[in-house]
């Protein structure tokens, strides 16, 4: 396997189109699950919660593609994320 280099991508929220794009970077041979994982912590979006669009077609664990490659992304590519990103925990201090 060859090291090869980041690709950087940006992440637009459906649910919040005022948010702005979150810039990631993710190599070719990462896996869809592990640009789920990357794509999640970044958006806090829960993975579970989590859906990924490139090109109209979902990048999902039950893709039948192996590696971030396969999905033809390149370098500044945008990916539309789908779902609601988990509200900050509130603490309750009785005081």
């Amino acid at each position: 396997m060859t090291d090869t280099p980041s690709l950087t991508v940006h992440l637009t929220l459906a649910n919040l189109p005022n948010a702005g794009r979150i810039s990631i970077a993710v190599k070719a041979e990462d896996t869809p699950a592990m640009f789920r994982d990357h794509a999640a912590t970044a958006t806090k979006i829960p993975l579970d919660k989590i859906r990924l669009i490139f090109r109209g077609r979902l990048v999902g664990n039950e893709s039948d593609k192996k590696v971030i490659e396969d999905f033809k992304l390149e370098d500044g590519s945008v990916i539309h994320c789908m779902g609601k990103p988990e509200e900050p925990k509130k603490t309750s201090d009785s005081q």
